[in-house]
């Protein structure tokens, strides 16, 4: 019986609160586990009855009818059905990361995972070769590793398994910081390989310090060409902050140029060739880094371009994390390139200042 008062008065008849009994897991056996709760009310007894009924044949529904015997392939299936989950900016990534830990999970039951398996995977990683002909970055590993933890604590909070085996499991150290910024020629360079709209689409990245991401998906209610600003709102960017970016007047005449020859019914600033909103440049960009034989240069790296080009021109930091959207300096720093001229000047103007602060003193 789901629902029932526990409670029998000296003639034997039920009284009291009532009680709710439904099924929440499947033992290692495969017999179904049931929880009994105090609730009060019969009807809020049977309310929470056939919630919690409902919620349990669901997940079995979802192919997933034992947790002694769930694999992690299925495990992974189902987290990428997971409405939060594909709901994330970052979707595409967990699929191919999801594809990445398939690899070597996939002939492993989750209760047979234990963090040892997550340390030899760890390593295992780092001797890998990826598709640039190095081994991943520390910093790659551990995005799967995130989402590795992530899948088991929903599959956890839902009550399929009972242990999360990456817990405990520290993150590898990361040494991720660049310090590749395009010259003068090389930015030259490799506008005269792009074509558009890639071609305006580096652009705005190089002299705003947009993400790619962030520009691609840019629609034209966000832009005000008349004040040369765009607003981005909380869903638009990484850091789940809004933002306003302020526009050169090169790239504010290149949105105006866009908007005069665009198409009204598009929501979107960006329009390939073939009408359709741009979806990704990166063959674009790599091809044309090839042509133009700039190296070690990633699409990334323009935001690092735009940091280290604004503090050179003497803008404060904070200023500059404004723009960027970065929220810690931290994050910044790894942006921010410092070359030996900026040492040298640095040092000469303090030089200069002191000199100047000494010479007051002696004067007196």
């Amino acid at each position: 019986m789901g629902v029932f008062q526990r409670y029998r008065d000296k003639d034997g008849k039920p009284y009291g609160p009532f009680f709710a009994r439904y099924p929440i897991k499947r033992n290692m056996n495969g017999k179904i586990v049931y929880r009994r709760e105090r609730v009060g009310t019969k009807t809020a007894a049977k309310a929470l009855y056939a919630e919690k009924t409902a919620e349990f044949y669901s997940r079995e529904r979802n192919g997933i009818p034992y947790t002694r015997n769930l694999k992690f392939a299925q495990l992974v299936d189902w987290n990428l059905e997971q409405p939060g989950v594909k709901a994330k900016k970052s979707f595409k990534d967990d699929v191919q990361r999801s594809g990445t830990l398939r690899r070597y999970f996939s002939h492993l039951s989750c209760s047979m995972i234990k963090p040892s398996n997550i340390e030899a995977y760890k390593q295992k990683r780092l001797q890998e070769t990826s598709k640039t002909g190095r081994p991943p970055r520390p910093a790659t590993v551990n995005r799967e590793l995130a989402l590795m933890k992530s899948m088991f604590n929903l599959a956890v909070r839902d009550e399929i398994l009972s242990y999360n085996p990456c817990t405990g499991v520290s993150m590898l150290p990361e040494e991720n910081e660049r310090d590749r910024v395009l010259t003068g020629e090389e930015y030259s360079k490799l506008l005269e390989e792009l074509s558009e709209p890639a071609k305006s689409v580096v652009q705005v990245a190089y002299w705003t310090g947009m993400r790619i991401g962030e520009i691609i998906n840019l629609t034209w209610d966000r832009v005000n060409m008349k004040e040369g600003y765009i607003d981005l709102d909380y869903a638009d960017t990484k850091t789940k902050r809004k933002r306003r970016v302020y526009l050169t007047d090169g790239v504010s005449k290149n949105f105006k140029h866009i908007n005069g020859v665009r198409s009204l019914t598009h929501k979107f600033v960006f329009i390939s060739k073939n009408g359709r909103p741009v979806k990704g440049i990166r063959t674009a960009f790599e091809g044309a880094c090839r042509r133009a034989g700039i190296k070690d240069f990633v699409m990334h790296d323009l935001r690092h371009c735009f940091a280290t080009n604004m503090r050179k021109a003497g803008i404060h930091d904070s200023v500059i994390m404004a723009q960027t959207g970065h929220k810690t300096m931290s994050m910044f720093l790894r942006y921010n390139t410092v070359d030996e001229s900026d040492g040298r000047g640095a040092v000469n103007r303090l030089s200069d200042y002191l000199d100047g602060e000494i010479k007051k003193v002696t004067q007196k």
